[in-house]
């Protein structure tokens, strides 16, 4: 039966910031992947918290925005943001430009609207994720019933919704970087930070995290 999770934090990754540098190879020994159908998603990766429990290791979901099927396959080691945070494919190949992935990377990250165990007539978006570094538009989907905040708005979020949503329990206050409280929007930090891109995330109410997105997906 499916489930539909809102306000899911979702970052990506690639052949340049993967583990090790300029591969596909996954924390299972597979290799990264996928056009985003039913039969073929794109590979996506989950944290520690996220692997015992909605994420674990064979998961599908379907994300409406952008109109592609995933699967959990892989390890991120970043934990921030807890249960709540995937981190997807980008579709990158092993000669696109680092510049190139970064781009459509922090422009896709965002809060997003996940739907768990979908059924397989979703409508499918057959352009490749990391299109978004250059056409944003043309990798998102038309689904209005999506939630997303991406870089490319750079508009505050609303409230989390308290139905069907999952949030998670870190306090505003609690994390450098923000605002004081943590109650202010400061939007997302593209600069780049010891070789990883970083931002600072607001999902609007709940939490505040500093999110290392790409940091050593396979520990």
């Amino acid at each position: 039966m499916a489930t539909t999770l809102n306000n899911i934090y979702v970052t990506l990754y690639g052949h340049a910031d993967n583990d090790p540098p300029g591969s596909d190879t996954t924390s299972l020994g597979g290799h990264a992947g996928g056009t985003g159908t039913f039969d073929d998603p794109v590979t996506a990766a989950a944290n520690s918290v996220g692997l015992s429990g909605q994420f674990s290791y064979g998961t599908k979901f379907y994300v409406p925005e952008l109109q592609k099927y995933f699967v959990v396959a892989d390890y991120m080691a970043n934990t921030s943001g807890g249960a709540n945070h995937v981190d997807l494919w980008v579709q990158s190949q092993a000669n696109t430009p680092a510049s190139q992935s970064n781009a459509a990377e922090n422009a896709l990250t965002g809060n997003y609207q996940i739907i768990l165990d979908p059924p397989s007539n979703h409508p499918v978006n057959g352009t490749p994720l990391i299109s978004a570094s250059s056409d944003l538009s043309s990798v998102m989907g038309n689904n209005q019933d999506a939630s997303i905040v991406s870089a490319a708005t750079s508009v505050q979020p609303a409230a989390d919704t308290a139905t069907n949503t999952v949030n998670d329990t870190t306090n505003d206050s609690s994390n450098t970087g923000g605002q004081s409280g943590g109650n202010g929007w400061s939007g997302r930090d593209h600069s780049n930070y010891s070789g990883h891109h970083y931002q600072f995330h607001d999902d609007g109410g709940s939490a505040d995290n500093w999110s290392f997105h790409h940091w050593s997906h396979h520990g």
